[in-house]
């Protein structure tokens, strides 16, 4: 059940990071745009600036995914632990 709700639930969340961070790029690209002056600025400039924004989206992102997925193991790790010393103490106790 904890493999399928992460897997199902959380996971896909995070499936598509590189496109909408690639969709970031693009609107602050076309809103930088309306300032553009040909005579002032260079396109590449207004590219670059596009780009990074782009690439800080994804990198946020990203860092939440691998954040969320080492919470998701940690606690896995806990529940793990918690069976086995249910286990352990019933054992222990119902031999006494």
């Amino acid at each position: 059940m904890y493999i399928d709700t992460y897997t199902k639930r959380i996971a896909p969340v995070f499936d598509n990071i590189e496109e909408e961070a690639k969709q970031i790029a693009d609107e602050h690209y076309r809103e930088m745009g309306a300032y553009f002056n040909p005579d002032y600025h260079d396109e590449g400039d207004f590219a670059e600036a596009a780009w990074e924004k782009g690439l800080e989206h994804f990198e946020g992102l990203s860092l939440i995914r691998y954040n969320t997925k080492l919470m998701w193991i940690s606690t896995m790790y806990q529940f793990w632990e918690q069976q086995v010393r249910k286990f352990l103490f019933r054992r222990n106790f119902s031999y006494s």
